[in-house]
């Protein structure tokens, strides 16, 4: 099984305004998915916040990760206790809560349509040259499996078998149908957010 490996540019985003700012699409699954049509099994985005207030859209079909590439914001769900975010902390909470946030900021979000896909959403900081192993299907089937490398900051090589992507700031590799491990590696300081995607569940019996 041959590996899948795009590399992803700022170019390549799908961008779109919404009352308070704008998103920016890096990649959905199915490719051919709409965002407004609800039809996708999972999303990565980055969004400006640029309103002191704001709510999230309900998606009550998705369950929800948040991240944070710059400012802080402070997050109630259905009226509950507020909790404050900072860069590279990550939240998860169900897409289909009441979801008030205050603050300005520039976000990072995977959703994942529930009964459908599962994953998972985390940062690594690596210093100059280290490297990391990345496990190859770390949920259940390689062949349902996604990967995608976003470098918030820094440039690092993404690796898998014989094959290899260099990418820099605010690009993104994404890697799905791969059975080895993955090799990351920082050319100089770098922070990187992973998304991994399982779509295994949606698949046939």
């Amino acid at each position: 099984m041959e590996p899948l490996i795009r590399h992803i540019l700022p170019s390549d985003f799908v961008v779109s305004n919404w009352s308070g700012g704008t998103t920016s699409q890096i990649a959905i699954g199915p490719q051919n998915a709409q965002y407004a049509k609800r039809d996708f099994l999972w999303r990565l985005s980055t969004a400006t916040v640029n309103v002191e207030e704001s709510d999230f859209t309900m998606l009550p079909d998705y369950a929800r990760y948040i991240s944070l590439l710059k400012g802080k914001i402070y997050l109630s769900h259905d009226g509950g206790k507020v909790l404050s975010l900072s860069p590279y902390e990550i939240h998860a909470f169900d897409g289909g809560s009441t979801t008030h946030s205050e603050g300005t900021c520039v976000d990072f979000n995977l959703m994942l349509r529930k009964g459908a896909c599962k994953g998972n959403l985390f940062c690594l900081h690596l210093a100059e040259n280290a490297e990391i192993t990345i496990p190859a299907a770390p949920f259940t089937n390689g062949h349902h499996h996604t990967t995608i490398v976003y470098a918030a900051k820094g440039t690092g090589t993404l690796s898998v078998g014989t094959a290899s992507q260099v990418f820099s700031c605010k690009e993104a590799v994404m890697i799905s149908e791969f059975s080895a491990p993955l090799l990351l590696k920082s050319h100089e300081f770098s922070i990187f957010i992973i998304a991994e995607i399982d779509t295994s569940l949606s698949a046939p019996i």
